[in-house]
C-alpha cells in the first residue's frame, strides 16, 4: 500500500500539467481500460528491483506493474539483502496481490498476502483508500 500511495504522491506531484492530470495517469497505470490490470479479480504485483533511486526523474512511476493471471507468483526471499521481490532469492511461500476499486473520486487499493503453513492457507489483507488530495 505504501508503495501505491507513494506512486500516487510522486505523478499528483510532480505532473507538470496539473494535479489532476497527475491523478489521471496514476489511476491510468494502475487499472488502464479496457485491460483492468490490478482491477481485475487477479489482481497484480509489482517488482521495484530495477528502480533507481537515485535517479532525479521520479523512479516510482517506473514501476511496472504486471496482471496475476490465475495466481500472482511467490515471493522470493533474499538472504543476502534481507528483502523480498521477484528477482532473486528462494521461495518464501508468500504471495502478494494487490487489487484496485475505483470508485469516483477514491481510488481503493488492497494488498494482501497469503502463505500455506502446516494446518491450512491463510491471507491478511490490508486496504486503504487513496484521494487527489490536492485539487
Amino acid at each position: 500500500i505504501e508503495y501505491m500511495r507513494n506512486m500516487r504522491d510522486t505523478f499528483v506531484l510532480f505532473d507538470a500539467s496539473s494535479a489532476q492530470a497527475g491523478w489521471n495517469a496514476f489511476n491510468a497505470k494502475i487499472a488502464p481500460l479496457p485491460d483492468t490490470l490490478c482491477a481485475g479479480s487477479n489482481g497484480c504485483y509489482f517488482n521495484d528491483q530495477n528502480l533507481n533511486y537515485a535517479n532525479p526523474a521520479q523512479p516510482m512511476t517506473d514501476i511496472i506493474l504486471t496482471a496475476c493471471g490465475v495466481d500472482c507468483p511467490s515471493l522470493l526471499y533474499d538472504e543476502t539483502t534481507g528483502k523480498y521481490g521477484y528477482a532473486s532469492g528462494t521461495n518464501s511461500n508468500f504471495v502478494r496481490k494487490i487489487n484496485v476499486v475505483q470508485v469516483a473520486n477514491q481510488t481503493k487499493i488492497s494488498s494482501t498476502v497469503y502463505w500455506n503453513q502446516g494446518s491450512g492457507n491463510y491471507g491478511i489483507s490490508f486496504s486503504e483508500s487513496l484521494f487527489n488530495w490536492v485539487e
